[in-house]
């Protein structure tokens, strides 16, 4: 969660930075659906992979994304698609709803976006009531194998820290959560935490998050005998590795953190200092959870943009984060952001 956090920071910063009236009036999606359906049944399956969030191209390989799609015979031998509904998720979220023309028939079809720049970008496709996307940590050939949920019993003692148990790389459930900024509707989305790969002194997991959490990204994550760290994101290279929790949380415990996200004048750049300020017991839509509260106290720039950032996360054991409160600054105005657990969803 805490590298959530970095993410989220960016959209607050964004969004205190005068974005938000903007996204909110026409804040109803573009055409992306019909271009990502018309790519497909064209045979075109990189361009309408390039339509796809990032945080979720990051999660899901190309020729994973190509078996699914081609597989599916309505996009297969689509001819157009009509939209005749739309609903917004305070305009970092949007469904269109309507249906898909094909030389087969007619269908019902959903796409959901998320906010990317100064575009929209698609979080899942739902066609005829199905999913049309394959699920995030799919493997294919080449790529990265999901390890089976009980690869978890390999971790070394060693590993089995409280910042594994924190962070939620323990739990494999995949987690609902609502996300509010400022007065804006809630945007709801979904996390999980899958693991990549087992070594005797490491584990590589992959934060996967998809609906109104896209926007946050979706990162990789070192678990050693020191903690949690930062290694990879969907939203640019990491040029540093960074701690995200280290392996114990006692009160009081403080640590630093540090990392930069791209190469380019718009890199993300980010410094905290973090602190363990205790216990406490969370009440959320998810239910009750006895927690460890972190306190973060940072700096941020996304290009010429600076803000100051304070940060409450509240971890449960074998949960994950369960609540965030984030209240970004900049040039004097403050917006602030609560990430919420809804639900935790058994894993199958």
């Amino acid at each position: 969660m805490r590298h959530r956090i970095q993410t989220l920071l960016a959209v607050a910063a964004a969004l205190a930075a005068g974005c938000a009236p903007l996204v909110a009036s026409f804040g109803v999606g573009g055409d992306e659906p019909e271009s990502f359906v018309l790519a497909v049944s064209a045979g075109e399956a990189r361009r309408a992979y390039e339509l796809v969030c990032p945080a979720l191209r990051f999660a899901v390989p190309f020729e994973a994304f190509r078996s699914s799609v081609e597989a599916n015979p309505f996009l297969a031998a689509a001819t157009g698609v009509t939209i005749n509904s739309y609903e917004s998720g305070g305009g970092l979220a949007v469904v269109q709803r309507g249906w898909l023309d094909a030389t087969s028939g007619v269908t019902a079809a959903s796409f959901y976006l998320s906010k990317d720049g100064d575009g929209w970008c698609l979080t899942g496709v739902e066609i005829g009531g199905t999913p049309a996307l394959p699920a995030p940590g799919t493997a294919a050939a080449g790529g990265d194998r999901v390890a089976a949920p009980t690869d978890r019993a390999r971790l070394a003692p060693a590993l089995r820290s409280e910042a594994y148990r924190a962070y939620g790389l323990a739990n494999p459930a995949t987690r609902r959560y609502r996300m509010t900024s400022g007065g804006a509707q809630p945007a709801v989305g979904a996390q999980r935490a899958d693991l990549l790969e087992v070594g005797p002194a490491a584990a590589r997991f992959r934060i996967v998050r998809v609906g109104g959490l896209a926007p946050l990204g979706s990162l990789e994550v070192s678990l050693e005998r020191d903690g949690v760290h930062l290694v990879a994101s969907s939203q640019g290279t990491v040029e540093e590795r960074a701690l995200i929790l280290p392996a114990t949380l006692a009160t009081g415990a403080t640590w630093q953190s540090a990392y930069v996200i791209g190469r380019d004048a718009t890199a993300t750049r980010y410094r905290a200092t973090d602190v363990v300020e205790g216990r406490e017991r969370v009440v959320t839509p998810a239910g009750d959870f006895d927690t460890i509260r972190v306190v973060s106290n940072a700096t941020l720039e996304v290009g010429a943009t600076r803000a100051t950032v304070r940060t409450v996360v509240w971890y449960a054991l074998d949960v994950g984060s369960v609540r965030t409160e984030s209240a970004t600054t900049v040039e004097g105005e403050t917006t602030q952001v609560v990430v919420e657990l809804v639900a935790v969803e058994p894993s199958s």
